[in-house]
């Protein structure tokens, strides 16, 4: 069981058995798997040429002939067994130790693989046998497997006994999982973030408002691979998603409602544009329209606002006047009216030339007084009502209002005397009004104005330097002012 092995010129190796001094040869040079491998009268023929091919632990013998590997035939490790040529695949019975008589002295050295397993423990990988000289220091190669650190590597003494075992561990790496929604969610329990290589994935089941969730950009592995993954689900977008346009009309005071004035409801393509028509209201201006995208989960609302207009109103008095408050000029459309009471010396309101409307309508409109001319009797018992109102605060009653107005008409009193009367009265006088309200009566009643702040001023010193409101209530009646209201209602002033 001795061979000499020697290099040819072409690079082979020649196996020659030095009892017999034959050639290791392919039995006739066959290229079958399973052909015999035996000694036969050395020729060089290339049946007995060997590739020697060094592996990490041991050497693998090729022949020329056929590039298979001789081995032990079925990798039976018993006596006897054949020789037989088959592909080359590193497995231990195609593997040769070559003994020179220098390794002789060798000594066995083990190096065992360890793979981290998922759970942090560690499994053996491989192992791998070198004959070594005992005493000398080696440092054993790392392997490179997918998905895992290598160790530092070790230097060690080889034991003379043979019991030399390095040992290395692969730390099993972790990689970035990564699920992208594209603007879904996901909820429950997958696998996400530092995952372990080769452990298993569950995947989510994502979610997105107005879509169904087509699958995945890629086929989701069963188990973490050897570098980062990104996986991004991808949509379809659903047609029936829920929008809802809403309009808003003004109010008369330029606010807007709470609630809209109507509502309508619309379906459509998630993510598509629409552009929602607005609508035509009686008195309003239509906003502009606006071109949005639905939105997936149905909560789209558009609003439109629509300004409420505004038209002229216009009160032709037709020769009277008007005091106090009412709705004129520019007015909001449906806004409440308020018509001004008008007045006109010498004649008496008859109404307007339309009916007045409760709101303002959609145009300008224009409405017109009409008049009657008074009677004589009528103005004069018009002016005795002025007093009745405005100084003693209440209607007139018959008997009284026909008394004064009959002295007037006959001319048995005059404009100064009813003015004395009634400022005179008990009625009047029981009211015990302050210098300052007293005022306030004469402007209103004798001048049909409020007071100038010049001359309200100037009689209020009068009344504090211990002028007597008689006094002063002479100066009202025999002034121009009081004089002219006379003639308005074609009545003689008097004195006082």
């Amino acid at each position: 069981n001795t061979f000499e092995i020697t290099k040819l010129e072409n690079g082979y190796y020649s196996i020659i058995n030095t009892a017999t001094g034959k050639a290791l040869e392919l039995t006739n040079g066959y290229s079958n798997l399973a052909d015999p491998v035996c000694l036969f009268n050395k020729n060089g023929s290339i049946p007995q040429q060997w590739e020697i091919r060094k592996t990490d632990n041991g050497y693998a013998l090729i022949v020329r002939c056929s590039g298979m590997a001789a081995g032990v035939a079925e990798g039976l490790a018993g006596n006897g067994n054949i020789i037989t040529q088959n592909y080359y695949t590193g497995e231990a019975y195609q593997i040769w130790n070559i003994v020179t008589p220098e390794s002789l002295s060798m000594v066995q050295c083990k190096v065992i693989h360890y793979k981290e397993k998922l759970d942090g423990t560690y499994s053996k990988a491989d192992e791998v046998i070198y004959q070594k000289k005992p005493g000398a220091k080696i440092t054993p190669a790392t392997k490179k497997y997918t998905g895992f650190t290598a160790p530092e590597k070790k230097t060690v003494k080889v034991k003379a006994d043979g019991s030399t075992v390095v040992k290395y561990y692969y730390t099993r790496n972790s990689y970035k999982l990564t699920w992208d929604f594209a603007g879904g969610k996901a909820s429950g329990t997958y696998t996400k973030g530092t995952v372990k290589y080769g452990a298993s994935i569950t995947a989510p089941t994502p979610t997105k408002a107005g879509y169904t969730f087509k699958g995945w950009d890629i086929e989701v592995p069963t188990k973490m691979p050897a570098n980062d993954v990104t996986i991004k689900a991808t949509w379809k977008a659903k047609t029936n998603t829920k929008y809802t346009v809403e309009h808003y009309k003004q109010k008369t005071d330029g606010t807007y409602p709470a609630t809209a004035s109507e509502s309508e409801s619309f379906k459509g393509k998630t993510n598509a544009s629409v552009t929602p028509e607005v609508k035509t209201y009686k008195g309003f201006t239509s906003s502009e329209v606006q071109t949005v995208k639905i939105k997936g989960d149905g909560s789209l609302v558009v609003k439109y606002y629509y300004t409420r207009n505004s038209y002229k109103l216009t009160w032709d008095f037709a020769g009277g006047t008007a005091k106090g408050s009412y709705t004129s000029g520019k007015v909001k459309y449906g806004a409440k009216i308020t018509a001004p009471v008008p007045t006109r010396d010498g004649y008496a309101f008859t109404g307007w030339d339309k009916t007045v409307a409760e709101k303002m309508p959609a145009k300008n409109v224009t409405y017109k007084a009409t008049w009657r001319k008074l009677s004589q009797g009528e103005q004069v018992e018009a002016f005795v009502k002025r007093f009745y109102v405005i100084i003693l605060d209440r209607p007139a009653e018959s008997k009284g209002l026909n008394d004064w107005t009959n002295s007037l008409l006959s001319k048995k009193k005059t404009g100064a005397d009813v003015a004395a009367g009634f400022i005179n009265s008990q009625e009047f006088q029981s009211k015990k009004m302050s210098d300052e309200e007293y005022l306030n009566k004469l402007y209103l009643a004798f001048f049909d104005r409020e007071p100038d702040k010049a001359g309200y001023d100037s009689w209020m010193r009068e009344l504090k330097n211990g002028k007597s409101r008689d006094y002063v209530l002479g100066g009202f009646i025999n002034s121009t002012e009081f004089n002219n209201l006379c003639k308005k209602y074609g009545i003689r002033t008097g004195g006082y």
